[in-house]
């Protein structure tokens, strides 16, 4: 019931894909899809932490792109994303995670329904700072990342 409220108020826009288009290419990055939107809804894949800190495209898409964003996982995930050096925007939207997976599905809600009455300065401030950290990463920036989440050791 939560989250039917969010996926079909008419003034809410929904950037989704079929089941079909999905299957052809689940990491598509539509730039018009972004640059018409103020803030990307994430959800990653292991959000029960069953899985541990990883991180998928999903995650990436929006700060490639310059994007705010907040996203629905684990707290692990969310400290991971800080880790690596970016910024999850807690400091403009608060820490909406709580162990409760209702009570952070609402904070997020009301996150998304007052987007617009969040400092866009600041939101643009950390976007900028994100998508600087994502464009100089290296290879061996990757490299690390990646095979740490998936926790391999290839040295």
């Amino acid at each position: 019931a939560i989250l039917k409220r969010v996926f079909y108020d008419k003034k809410l826009l929904l950037l989704d894909k079929t089941d079909n288009e999905l299957a052809r290419n689940d990491r598509d990055h539509s730039y018009h899809l972004y640059e018409n939107t103020s803030v990307s809804l994430v959800t990653e894949t292991y959000c029960d932490n069953e899985k541990g800190t990883f991180i998928t495209e999903k995650t990436w898409k929006p700060i490639a792109f310059g994007m705010p964003f907040v996203i629905n996982c684990n707290i692990q995930q969310l400290e991971r994303i800080e880790e690596l050096g970016f910024d999850t925007f807690r400091s403009v939207f608060g820490d909406y995670h709580t162990n409760d997976f209702e009570t952070t599905n609402d904070n997020i809600i009301d996150i998304i329904k007052n987007i617009d009455n969040y400092e866009s300065k600041e939101l643009k401030r950390i976007c900028r700072k994100n998508w600087i950290r994502f464009m100089n990463l290296t290879e061996f920036d990757f490299q690390d990342i990646f095979w740490k989440e998936l926790e391999i050791d290839y040295k």
